[in-house]
């Protein structure tokens, strides 16, 4: 089947994806999709600046992945500071493709996209929202839903809401883990949509397209 992973860390995917490039160690040889950004655990690796700059050298098609995260070392206002300024870098370099990185700050994230400058497709890896905070990315963005190992931890409230998300919106990853392979996390999704699993990879193989158009 033709699987294509939505967000991956592996250069080797044997599936058409999207790489996230880490900027301190950009390989040689780059596939045809990928995406670069400063994620809120590094703020102190990279710099707005050299960012830039990568962007400029590489011209990146997505930028990303990007966002907040309730966990990380720096604070939250500088996260803030730094996805703002994120966002401005991909109006200026006409990126028109954001992979967000969302992890216990939904309110300041939705805040922050809709003051924003960028207009474009979003998006949200390893989602993990509720029925209500889907209907708000769905009212004032362009979303699309990127779901992965957290679908097999039966508890969560994405596991428990997902019927609710949109059909044409859902891609799927593996991220940065290996205890599940791309083919296991279609059949749990098709297992908790309540969906044949030819029917996911079709409707998850037009919806990569869509965004990564």
């Amino acid at each position: 089947m033709n699987y294509k992973d939505a967000h991956t860390h592996n250069l080797k995917s044997a599936h058409e994806s999207i790489y996230i490039v880490p900027l301190d160690n950009v390989p040689s040889s780059l596939p045809t999709h990928f995406a670069m950004g400063i994620h809120p655990w590094y703020l102190d690796k990279t710099s707005l600046e050299q960012l830039e700059q990568i962007i400029q050298k590489y011209k990146p098609s997505i930028l990303g992945e990007c966002g907040l995260d309730k966990h990380c070392d720096a604070s939250l206002e500088e996260q803030k500071l730094i996805f703002e300024k994120q966002l401005n870098l991909a109006t200026e370099q006409q990126i028109n493709k954001l992979v967000v990185h969302n992890v216990g700050h939904h309110n300041e994230i939705i805040k922050i996209l809709k003051e924003s400058s960028f207009s474009g497709k979003i998006m949200f890896h390893d989602y993990s929202g509720n029925q209500d905070q889907t209907e708000q990315y769905e009212k004032h963005f362009d979303s699309f839903y990127s779901l992965g190992a957290r679908l097999f931890n039966t508890q969560t409230k994405l596991v428990q809401n997902i019927e609710t998300l949109p059909l044409d919106k859902i891609l799927l990853e593996t991220d940065d883990q290996t205890h599940y392979k791309l083919d296991e996390i279609y059949s749990q999704a098709a297992k908790l949509l309540k969906i044949p699993l030819r029917e996911l990879v079709e409707h998850v193989e037009q919806n990569f397209n869509a965004f990564i158009v």
